[in-house]
């Protein structure tokens, strides 16, 4: 984090500057208030009052923007603290801002921490002898250049403590998971699901004010560390053939519950300990939780111990993608070719990953698969979408040198749509069975054809896909 450029981009933008202005010259009001909860829930009895408040909301939004674009999770409350006491408290011609967020740098508080998310129907291929026959050892996969690990479930807490462990160090976190916390947690919340499940872990930096502040965002962050596991299970296909999947852990030694009322953020301590919530779900999860937590596919480590370029292709694709999307979720105009794009591959993913679902219908996954296909390759609605689609399918598969395989995974999309036709226009299911594997897989080459042409995109442009790829 680079807190100085961070202020001056703030601070360049002429509306904000004149936020902060009107704010330090009104210091002598600020300092009525003893901390910002009475500020801000103070009723605005004079114009003076009322715009204070409303231009201390305006610097704060934008250096929100700013570190959340960098997928740095400061908390709204926290900031708002932050910013009120600088306001309020520092000398005249001291940036209030720049002190913000050197503060926040000083402090750690941008550093990550991570998440462990309750997960179900998900394996480790071949593995499932190991939970039933070895009880030291942890079955897991990590993705370190992503910040990603993946557990099978321990069916043991001390296990399950040696592998939060275990990732906290290869995460690079220097601070101690805190055990006094998190026995806590285990006493109070009736956590079995961390022995029961699968887990997954994903490095965040969050340092939220409350339990729900920063919900949205690492959602979002979720949801493309599940479309990763996804993209991987499926180029991975049947290569370890049915056997591997026989001897998955989600096949034997498999107990886990839907009953996973928490999930938990660890996030930067005060000292040498990480500090945490255990974050309720709050009579129900959220609807996008809900959807990560069903993970139902299994991952063989071998298979990617000797694939290790594809690996490294894929997680580039989507680390490109994610550091996109956030960069133009929070930028001043989302309405830009790179903002759209972005914003169509992250919801191609989501629908990508509803084609999954352990508890759906064919005709789920075929419309799911379907819209994927067309958010992902199209710009545009048109008459002729079909024809569209299969042009751009095309060049996005360019990169194949077999022409034979392109072929087969043309033929795979074209059955796929008319079968996705069929189901919405008449609701009837499919005449004939849909090979889904292989539409899935042809959507994964897709999806890498469109994001290793990132830098094509247009500075303006009203088909920036097709501009991507090269064609109408």
């Amino acid at each position: 984090m680079r807190s100085r450029s961070l202020a001056r981009r703030v601070m360049n933008d002429g509306k904000v500057a004149r936020s902060a202005a009107h704010l330090s010259s009104n210091r002598p009001l600020l300092r009525q208030y003893a901390n910002v909860e009475e500020f801000g829930t103070d009723e605005p009895a004079s114009k003076k009052l009322g715009g204070a408040q409303h231009n201390l909301i305006q610097v704060r939004r934008a250096v929100l923007r700013g570190l959340w674009s960098s997928e740095i999770f400061i908390g709204v409350s926290v900031m708002d603290a932050l910013l009120f006491d600088a306001f309020s408290q520092l000398p005249d011609g001291e940036d209030p801002v720049a002190h913000v967020l050197r503060f926040v740098q000083e402090r750690g508080m941008h550093r990550p921490g991570f998440l462990v998310v309750p997960v179900h129907s998900f394996g480790i291929a071949w593995a499932g002898w190991l939970t039933f026959m070895r009880n030291d050892v942890n079955v897991s996969f990590f993705i370190d250049d992503y910040g990603l690990a993946l557990a099978a479930q321990s069916n043991s807490m001390k296990k399950t403590r040696v592998f939060l462990d275990e990732t906290r160090q290869r995460f690079g976190i220097s601070q101690r998971l805190p055990d006094e916390l998190l026995s806590h947690w285990i006493r109070s919340r009736g956590l079995h699901w961390l022995e029961t499940n699968p887990l997954l872990l994903l490095k965040a930096a969050s340092y939220p004010g409350g339990y729900y502040e920063n919900q949205g965002l690492l959602i979002a962050k979720l949801h493309f560390a599940a479309a990763l596991v996804f993209l991987l299970s499926t180029l991975q296909g049947t290569s370890d053939d049915d056997a591997g999947e026989n001897l998955s852990t989600r096949m034997i030694n498999n107990f886990e519950t839907l009953d996973a009322g928490h999930y938990l953020v660890f996030f930067r301590g005060p000292r040498r300990e990480l500090d945490g919530d255990c974050v309720p779900f709050f009579n129900q999860a959220p609807p996008g939780l809900v959807e990560i937590m069903d993970l139902g596919v299994s991952i063989s480590p071998k298979h990617w111990e000797r694939n290790q370029d594809t690996r490294h292709r894929v997680v580039h694709a989507v680390q490109d993608v994610q550091r996109g999307y956030f960069s133009t979720r929070f930028s001043s105009d989302r309405r830009t070719p790179r903002a759209r794009v972005f914003r169509k591959l992250f919801n191609a993913l989501a629908l990508f990953r509803r084609s999954f679902r352990s508890r759906s219908h064919a005709e789920e996954a075929i419309v799911n698969l379907g819209a994927a296909f067309e958010i992902l390759l199209t710009d545009n609605y048109c008459p002729c979408v079909g024809a569209s689609l299969t042009n751009r399918l095309s060049l996005a598969l360019a990169g194949l040198r077999s022409r034979k395989e392109r072929g087969r995974l043309m033929d795979a999309v074209e059955g796929l749509y008319d079968a996705r036709s069929q189901v919405i226009h008449t609701g009837d299911p499919p005449a004939s069975d849909i090979d889904i594997a292989k539409a899935q897989l042809t959507f994964v080459h897709a999806f890498l054809g469109v994001a290793e042409k990132l830098s094509r995109i247009p500075k303006t442009s009203s088909q920036p896909i097709g501009d991507i790829l090269g064609g109408k």
